[in-house]
């Protein structure tokens, strides 16, 4: 039994030797997981400059020609598709119009076979038949009423299609809902591909999002709460002719890129309310703490992808404050 004893105490000795040595502490300082701001990632990628948060929309970007070409084939396929629906709720009302004829017959009918049962009978087979008729009746009504109720049902659905056929129709101006997702979804999945190589570079296979802003709770998201002059399309203004001449001049240049962190900032403390549009795209996250921040390498390594202008990509990077 000592010898038992003893072994087992010289094992538990040598592993806790083993766990104090700096290779075993090197590995346990070393982070298992990574985590990114996504909120920050995507209020601030470059191609949001063109999303108008007033609408909640994007502002057309595309070649004239490529536009009105894109214009008239959407334009065609919706017109199939309301058409479509359109007869869809023909075919529904007529099956309306066939289930109220045919509860209206027996209804008749039922009533008629009752007035007859009740020639030449007693007070108490009266009272009877009455019952059995009122129970006959009530199942009728609750049937034709449940009929009447799917059949509206769909009428309705077959009319919202039609509505969101109307919405999304193409604007000189904006893009329709539809593609103002998938321009969404565009942006996300190069953040994702971005926060891959970055983890990847550094031998992390888990990457988290550790966002804290308030577009993860049910806040006053409306368009109404953003002030006017909101623009992230403007920090990446170049300066305009009339003003390259003022180069030379650093106090000029240094109020220029003042004002794009002035306009930067602003788009950045309002994320909540620009990214709430899209929530449902982005809910599926996790909030994680220790890790190594990668917000700020992903940033850079997608401002440096756009070829983003250095000074800039310097505004953006200190508009996010994130601990590495």
């Amino acid at each position: 039994m000592r010898t038992v004893l003893a072994l087992v105490t010289t094992i538990f000795t040598a592993c806790l030797v083993l766990c104090q040595s700096p290779l075993a502490l090197a590995k346990a300082d070393a982070p298992a997981i990574a985590t990114v701001d996504m909120s920050a990632l995507l209020a601030l990628h470059p191609a949001m400059a063109s999303y108008d948060p007033h609408n909640r929309t994007f502002r057309q970007t595309k070649p004239r020609q490529q536009f009105q070409q894109d214009k008239f084939r959407l334009a065609k396929e919706r017109g199939q598709n309301i058409q479509k629906y359109r007869e869809q709720i023909k075919s529904v009302e007529s099956q309306m119009k066939a289930e109220q004829l045919r509860f209206n017959q027996e209804k008749t009918q039922m009533k008629g076979e009752f007035d007859k049962s009740l020639t030449n009978q007693p007070q108490a087979t009266v009272k009877a038949h009455l019952e059995a008729y009122k129970i006959k009746e009530n199942q009728l009504f609750n049937r034709n009423t449940g009929r009447m109720r799917s059949f509206q049902l769909k009428i309705e659905q077959l009319q919202d299609l039609i509505e969101k056929e109307n919405t999304d129709m193409v604007s000189d101006r904006f893009t329709p809902p539809s593609e103002t997702r998938q321009r969404f979804l565009a942006i996300l999945a190069e953040i994702q591909q971005f926060t891959r190589l970055a983890a990847a570079a550094r031998g992390i296979n888990i990457v988290l999002d550790s966002s804290t802003s308030p577009f993860k709770t049910d806040i006053d998201d409306k368009p109404s709460s953003l002030p006017g002059g909101i623009d992230y399309s403007s920090v990446f203004a170049a300066l305009p002719i009339a003003e390259i001449t003022y180069k030379n001049d650093p106090a000029s240049v240094q109020g220029h890129y003042n004002l794009k962190k002035d306009q930067a900032a602003m788009w950045y403390g309002y994320r909540s309310q620009i990214l709430s549009p899209f929530k449902n795209d982005i809910a599926n996250t996790s909030v994680v703490v220790g890790g190594i921040d990668l917000t700020k390498e992903v940033l850079t390594a997608i401002l440096k992808n756009y070829r983003v202008d250095q000074n800039v990509q310097t505004i953006l990077l200190s508009i996010i404050q994130v601990s590495r």
